[in-house]
């Protein structure tokens, strides 16, 4: 991915991009040392590594659209597929599970250490909508979800 961005960052593109990193297999060894296999402690070192090998992926792409001059311009959406239950127990539908994170940038805005934090409910059904109404273009009938641009300028209404 890194090499086809350095060959292309004078073009318009759209990139999707799905690690798995978090919720596939870990690369926690030297998280996990000491630890017993299959303990929630186990469990936990190695989301963790996960986390910290995804959050590190992040911060690569970002210094690469950094270093091509287009992240200012580019719109980067980062989200999850799915929340982690760690805890033990039978499977069940709670928090963990369905909460996910859910970060926006702008064309146009900067990366900020304190960002704005849009309160009320999204959903990754409203990830399409807001890249169409973005771009301009009306959502077919068939997209569900609600544009979250109002939600993410300045100039439209607060949170929920």
């Amino acid at each position: 991915m890194f090499e086809w961005l350095g060959e292309h960052d004078d073009e318009a593109f759209f990139l999707f991009l799905h690690t798995n990193t978090i919720g596939g297999p870990h690369w926690g060894e030297r998280y996990t040392e000491g630890l017993k296999p299959g303990s929630d402690e186990y469990r936990i070192a190695q989301y963790d590594a996960g986390i910290y090998r995804a959050d590190n992926l992040v911060g690569k792409l970002f210094g690469q659209l950094r270093k091509a001059h287009i992240l200012y311009e580019s719109m980067i959406i980062v989200t999850s597929a799915q929340g982690e239950e760690l805890g033990e127990g039978q499977p069940r539908i709670d928090q963990e599970p369905i909460l996910v994170p859910l970060l926006i940038k702008l064309p146009g805005q900067q990366l900020r250490d304190h960002p704005l934090i849009v309160s009320g409910h999204a959903g990754l059904i409203d990830i399409l909508p807001t890249i169409l109404d973005y771009v301009d273009i009306s959502a077919p009938r068939r997209v569900h979800g609600t544009t979250l641009l109002p939600r993410l300028t300045q100039d439209g209404p607060a949170g929920e």
